[in-house]
């Protein structure tokens, strides 16, 4: 997990249990006061690269075009991202320019930054200790939509159910 972006709605001891011992990282928790974005995309036309609010979270489309890999661990809801991870990613839009380009086909936005970066998001449910198949396709179909727009040329989805399982996975 060199040179790796995490992004994550973990409480605080969960958190220092699963990334304690890590090195070369970059922790960002959703816990944060967090604006969402506007849709204004001022981060595209006026501030390239940068959001127009000031919250701790304007550079993060730098932030992940820096790094190796951005891992992100969130709660599945619904098949998706909980809301403060799902606020997170969609202030990433910066990652991309205004302009299209036609990746696997299909249209995408193209890529602001040159560095690609591997993608890891591990789903956990803690609550029932349960993730049905359903949630499990769509989440596995989101993220595989995630790595195109993003660049990806690698992608990886986890579930977890309990704490340790999850810190097994991360290894």
């Amino acid at each position: 997990m060199d040179n790796t972006l995490i992004i994550h709605d973990l409480d605080v001891e969960q958190a220092q249990y699963l990334f304690g011992d890590l090195n070369n990282v970059e922790i960002l928790s959703s816990h944060r006061k967090i604006a969402p974005c506007v849709g204004c995309y001022l981060c595209w036309l006026k501030t390239p690269g940068c959001c127009v609010y000031h919250d701790g979270i304007e550079t993060i489309g730098r932030k992940i075009a820096m790094h190796d890999g951005l891992v992100i661990v969130s709660k599945i809801f619904y098949g998706g991202y909980s809301p403060s991870v799902k606020n997170i990613i969609d202030r990433s839009i910066s990652t991309s320019l205004p302009s299209f380009a036609f990746r696997n086909r299909e249209m995408h936005h193209r890529r602001r930054f040159k560095k690609r970066y591997i993608l890891k998001v591990y789903f956990y449910n803690f609550d029932n200790n349960k993730i049905s198949q359903e949630e499990k396709d769509v989440a596995q179909d989101i993220v595989t939509a995630n790595s195109i727009n993003w660049g990806c040329p690698k992608h990886e989805t986890f579930f977890a159910t309990n704490l340790d399982e999850l810190k097994e996975v991360l290894k």
